[in-house]
């Protein structure tokens, strides 16, 4: 299971509060007594913001629980369009059980999730990832497209005895991947919105990962960056608990 960002975060806090020791040792001999009082009282507020941190790691379970749901049921409906040309067979069923699916992969992006994996290349700068169609609404709509596109790419295939009956198998399955497809595509910008609230979480991982590292090596970040990362803490806590209803999903479409 994958680290969660509260479980992140609050390890960041925890090295934070290491890092003011090791500026200490390294501090001159004279400026020793005073770092060493800072180190002491950063070092306590910063492991107590930690453990406020670690306290939601459960959240962090969750959330890992929610991806693995929405990212098996996305796969299933995955594999089922694209088994659709295997077979006549797979060619009835498969349509079918992509149908079936969609209600429970609906239901799975609508559960809150309040967490997500930290990534450190996440590209926050990118405005044109906002509508890249990496979230899951996005992508089950392709999914659900392209199972439509192989219905009629099968009945072009088939043998010509039994291209009429099965191209009006295929109109009438292909209606229904259309309704359900469309329900998807009204959805996406919910997309965008899991987007932003993702790249709120990153930027958050990174500055707080960045702030403890930089205690180690200058003096106005020794004694600064505590003083920030005790302070943005609130802030912090209540930006990452910002629930997501939709979430990327890397699945080939």
């Amino acid at each position: 299971m994958s680290i969660g960002i509260f479980s992140y975060i609050g390890t960041s806090y925890v090295k934070a509060a290491k890092n003011t020791f090791y500026f200490t040792k390294h501090a001159p001999f004279l400026l020793k007594p005073f770092a060493l009082a800072f180190a002491l009282f950063y070092s306590v507020i910063l492991l107590i913001i930690s453990l406020f941190f670690y306290a939601l790691i459960i959240l962090d379970w969750l959330g890992n629980l929610t991806d693995t749901l929405r990212k098996g049921l996305l796969n299933a409906i995955d594999r089922q369009s694209r088994k659709i040309n295997n077979g006549i067979l797979s060619f009835i069923l498969s349509p079918i059980i992509i149908v079936l699916l969609s209600p429970l992969f609906l239901l799975s992006v609508f559960i809150p999730k309040v967490s997500s994996t930290p990534v450190e290349d996440f590209a926050v700068n990118e405005i044109s990832d906002i509508f890249s169609g990496a979230g899951a609404f996005k992508r089950i709509n392709k999914i659900i497209w392209g199972a439509a596109r192989r219905l009629f790419r099968y009945v072009g295939n088939t043998n010509l005895i039994l291209m009429p009956i099965l191209a009006i198998i295929a109109i009438l399955y292909s209606i229904v991947l259309i309704a359900v497809g469309s329900i998807f595509a009204i959805l996406i910008p919910l997309d965008w919105i899991s987007y932003l609230i993702e790249s709120i979480r990153q930027r958050i991982v990174s500055f707080t990962n960045n702030q403890q590292q930089k205690i180690r090596y200058s003096g106005s970040s020794f004694l600064i960056a505590p003083v920030l990362l005790a302070v943005l803490a609130p802030l912090f806590l209540l930006l990452l608990i910002i629930p997501k209803f939709t979430t990327q999903l890397d699945v080939e479409v």
